[in-house]
């Protein structure tokens, strides 16, 4: 599972427990995906 995280964005499942949670509760990650990439881009 450990390894699944990072490939969070291809496993919308697995990305869940990450912090796209929020992203994870609408049905329509496409949209949101963007925002994450950016988000992870800052870090």
């Amino acid at each position: 599972m450990a390894s699944a995280q990072p490939i969070g964005t291809s496993t919308p499942k697995n990305s869940k427990p990450q912090k796209p949670a929020a992203t994870a509760k609408k049905p329509e990650d496409g949209k949101d995906k963007p925002l994450i990439f950016k988000d992870f881009a800052s870090i």
